[in-house]
């Protein structure tokens, strides 16, 4: 609640993506283009729609609506190579197995295709802090945090699984990008940078 927007009831981690698209000129990759889009927020999805892509499907694993398509990350039901870009924003953290989402991304994304994939990390871990045991709500709230997160994901361990399965990290740096007082008044994380990743031409 405290990082929603009084105004658009826009959250912290919708608001970041608005930033660095802002700042990259990345929505103009959204025009004409065919776009899968995992848990969409609402204030982003009106902004793509205003962009006239040429195919623009929400998804969820649990829809709110008829406009969102059913869909498990991990089994995507679209062809190879079909989509321009992918935007999966805080989702692989309340995935089981997240890498064979990652393998489906890949599949699904054009040659020289976009994808984002924001997802909480520790620049300190080694590798990913996930254990059979906890498995419960509660056991999931201790130990990561969130009832419905299924690992702490490391940095190092989650950006060599992007590129084990093919992608091109085109990492984007918040510090690069905005000064110190943006985070403060925006209201977002300065730590979180954009993991920006591309599926390379063959």
């Amino acid at each position: 609640i405290n990082f929603r927007c009084p105004n658009c009831s826009c959250n912290d981690r919708e608001r970041h993506l608005f930033m660095f698209f802002d700042k990259l000129g990345f929505w103009k990759e959204f025009s004409n283009a065919t776009i899968l889009h995992f848990a969409p927020e609402n204030k982003l999805s009106e902004k793509i729609d205003s962009l006239k892509p040429l195919k623009y499907i929400k998804a969820d694993f649990k829809p709110k609506n008829n406009s969102i398509e059913k869909i498990d990350a991990t089994q995507i039901p679209y062809p190879n190579n079909f989509f321009d870009v992918i935007i999966c924003n805080h989702v692989l953290e309340h995935i089981p197995n997240y890498t064979n989402a990652i393998k489906e991304i890949f599949r699904v994304l054009k040659p020289s295709g976009n994808a984002i994939l924001q997802t909480p990390y520790s620049k300190t871990l080694l590798n990913n802090f996930e254990d059979a045991g906890i498995n419960n709500d509660e056991l999931r709230l201790f130990f990561y945090g969130e009832r419905d997160h299924y690992r702490l994901f490391s940095e190092n361990h989650l950006f060599e699984d992007l590129k084990k399965n093919g992608f091109i990290l085109k990492i984007d740096k918040h510090s690069d990008l905005f000064d110190y007082k943006s985070a403060f008044y925006y209201g977002v994380n300065s730590k979180e940078d954009l993991i920006h990743v591309v599926k390379p031409l063959y």
